[in-house]
């Protein structure tokens, strides 16, 4: 998924996957954990992989009389007080039916 949302060439996809999957190394601790699931924290491309793939997700798309606002990797649901928590149930639906969260 991501590599066709992000349309790398295949000559480029061990370099992004070795990138996606740096090991975190704890300073307090000493102790390097490895990235199986996800983007490692604090990696800069963290945003801009959110943001193109809540597009793909079209999570941005209003919901009702509701719009959602995005900004980096933080997303808010604006709109009246009568029925946030249904257009909040929806978002969630929208976001899990299409990439597989539960």
């Amino acid at each position: 998924m991501l590599r066709d949302l992000l349309h790398i060439r295949p000559q480029d996809y061990d370099i992004w996957h070795m990138i996606l999957t740096l090991s975190v190394k704890d300073p307090q601790l000493g102790t390097i954990t490895p990235t199986t699931v996800g983007v490692p924290q604090g990696l800069s491309i963290s945003p801009v992989i959110s943001i193109l793939v809540l597009e793909w997700l079209q999570f941005i798309q209003p919901i009702g009389s509701f719009n959602i606002v995005q900004y980096s990797d933080d997303g808010l649901l604006i709109g009246p007080h009568k029925g946030i928590e249904a257009a909040a149930a929806e978002l969630l639906a929208r976001c899990s039916n299409d990439s597989g969260i539960s």
